[in-house]
């Protein structure tokens, strides 16, 4: 029997606005609403309704502290 262990595994380069929400403990409102902005960092648009956001870049641009402050309110 083939046995595979977490390093073996692909690393995931992207996951979806509910997985951010939950590993971050940010509101998955929030973070569409900044998707739909164009303002959350890392994130595409993957067809009609669906965001796909790069993990590095958010993780990068949340520990910057790029993120102090935002809101989802239109400039």
């Amino acid at each position: 029997m083939y046995s595979t262990t977490q390093e073996e595994l692909p690393k995931r380069i992207a996951a979806s606005i509910p997985e951010i929400a939950r590993q971050t403990g940010l509101g998955e409102s929030l973070l569409y609403g900044l998707a739909n902005l164009g303002k959350l960092s890392g994130c595409r648009r993957v067809g009609s309704k669906r965001f796909l956001v790069h993990i590095e870049t958010f993780e990068n641009w949340l520990r910057s502290g790029a993120g102090d402050g935002f809101s989802v309110e239109e400039s």
